[in-house]
């Protein structure tokens, strides 16, 4: 039986992916001695399939058992969850939600309480622990014994330290979060790394995660990230050696190529981008990288344009927001529009077809008006834009409620009314503002659904395939799917597809059925 077992999910049911958190914290808790069983794809365990799992792992040493909410529903109300997120009304690409009976949305319905009590009912001394992105949402849950608030590294070792007797016993409050941004002096980023265990039977088409630094320099005003507006990126930066070392690990392993670089800015200094080109090129295979970068800051050092290209990004993120300066200025992205299209033009001219550019607009920022708004969406009104595909969304931020207090809140959420923002009713994402004709949260809503739609008209396939690459078969090879670049293409090499079904196919052959055994043969 397990010291400690985590539950984690995926993004949605066409997803082949692993709840990175929880892996992260059974690295830090293994190499402090514990066990841990971390039980990925939550979107596909009902009760019966719990109660199975559980009952070969949980025993008399069981320590606690943890839940992460990191792709749980989204919970804003008593009695209320929602799978869509609330900024994205309008996407062709959103994958479907977590099965009706399975452990997301028991949650979500407030009724997690038979999965607690068949854990009290193998050990009535094991703990029940809440922890991940979307903790803040389930604090009113009752029968949790405790919740994690932000980065848990430290935190969990103190956690398990403490009920296991390895230390003296302390008392926690119920909620956890006196090093919600894991900077305790005891503990360096900089040496960490995500080690899988042999009973997560990770497949080589699959692609994990990478977190090579954590926080970011940068203090936008809608950015409810933690860490942000760091003065010095080196302090949560991995060594050389190390980031070397993890994906070579992986490799050997598992045959692991593929990576979501997670880094809140990935290019924020030059001489990150260079460590990690040296470390690219001493790797005996070719990587492949998606991540999020700050276009502005590749038109002030356009060398991270080729640098990207030689590291092997081939899929980005620019979070571009906005084109106006007026608005751009007021969340802490100021470049003129004409600079931002012309390295934009440049990443396309030096990528060509390489890389799937992704881009962002948001919709309801403060001093933007419909015309404006507008303006920024034309640009990318055609066929021949630079960027591949555009999100449109509506501005996401929350009335400060009471549990808001364990959230990462924005500057637009904490000081709204500086900002102009309001909430009037109980909805506590629909806004309300006076200060241009892009007055609220519906209106934002209704210019995002109309962009979007028109936006979407100038791609017919979605090349950001490092996901739907993860089926063990050959058609599906990664650089197979990336060079398909129209529907008629798609047709003759792929043909139709359910994503979802095949997933659930592969999940259960080669993640839970090798996993129940696995269980069962440690348990005899």
């Amino acid at each position: 039986m397990y010291d400690i077992v985590l539950f984690g999910d995926m993004p949605d049911l066409k997803t082949y992916g692993r709840s990175t958190g929880c892996h992260r914290l059974a690295t830090e808790l293994r190499e402090n001695g514990y066990s841990v069983l971390v039980v990925d794809f939550s979107s596909h365990i009902n009760i019966d399939r719990f109660k199975q799992i559980t009952d070969l792992a949980v025993g008399t040493n069981t320590l606690f058992v943890g839940f992460s909410t990191q792709w749980f529903p989204f919970k804003m109300t008593p009695g209320e969850y929602s799978i869509s997120e609330p900024s994205k009304p309008h996407n062709k690409y959103q994958g479907s939600g977590p099965r009706d009976d399975s452990i997301p949305i028991l949650f979500g319905k407030e009724k997690p309480n038979e999965l607690f009590d068949h854990i009290h009912s193998i050990n009535p001394k094991t703990k029940i622990v809440l922890g991940g992105f979307k903790v803040y949402m389930y604090t009113q849950l009752k029968g949790v014994d405790n919740f994690f608030i932000g980065y848990s590294d430290t935190m969990i070792i103190d956690y398990a330290n403490s009920l296991s007797g390895k230390r003296p016993k302390r008392l926690f409050n119920r909620f956890i979060d006196y090093d919600k941004k894991a900077q305790s002096a005891n503990w360096d980023f900089k040496r960490s790394k995500i080690s899988y265990a042999d009973e997560s039977f990770i497949l080589p088409t699959e692609t994990l995660t990478l977190e090579i630094g954590r926080g970011c320099r940068f203090n936008c005003k809608f950015c409810s990230y933690p860490l942000i507006g760091q003065k010095n990126v080196k302090d949560y930066l991995k060594h050389e050696e190390c980031l070397y070392n993890e994906l070579m690990d992986n490799y050997n392993k598992w045959g692991t190529h593929k990576y979501m670089i997670v880094d809140d800015t990935f290019n924020d200094t030059t001489e990150k981008l260079e460590m990690v080109n040296r470390v690219i090129q001493r790797l005996p295979f070719v990587p492949a990288f998606w991540c999020y970068m700050r276009v502005d800051l590749m038109a002030v050092h356009p060398e991270h344009i080729s640098l990207a290209k030689s590291i092997g990004i081939r899929s980005v993120y620019f979070g571009i927001e906005t084109l106006s300066k007026n608005t751009g200025a007021g969340i802490g992205k100021g470049m003129l529009a004409t600079k931002i299209i012309a390295t934009l033009e440049k990443c396309k001219e030096v990528w060509g077809d390489s890389v799937w550019v992704m881009g962002g607009l948001i919709c309801g920022l403060p001093h933007d008006t419909i015309s404006d708004f507008e303006t920024s969406c034309s640009y990318f009104d055609r066929p021949d834009s630079p960027v591949d595909q555009m999100n449109v969304t509506p501005l996401r931020i929350f009335r400060q409620d009471e549990h808001m207090k364990y959230r990462f809140n924005s500057d637009f959420e904490i000081n709204a009314e500086k900002y102009g923002y309001q909430w009037p009713n109980d909805n506590v994402w629909r806004w309300i503002k006076s200060d241009t004709d892009i007055d609220s949260y519906d209106k934002a809503c209704e210019l995002a659904i109309k962009w979007q739609q028109r936006l979407d008209r100038h791609h017919e396939i979605f090349r950001f395939c490092f996901h739907s690459s993860c089926l063990l078969d050959e058609k599906f090879n990664f650089e197979n799917l990336s060079s398909i670049k129209t529907k008629d293409e798609w047709a003759e090499k792929i043909g139709y597809v359910d994503f979802e079904a095949e997933n659930q196919k592969q999940i259960e052959s080669r993640y839970f059925g090798p996993l129940l055994d696995f269980l069962k043969s440690r348990k005899s």
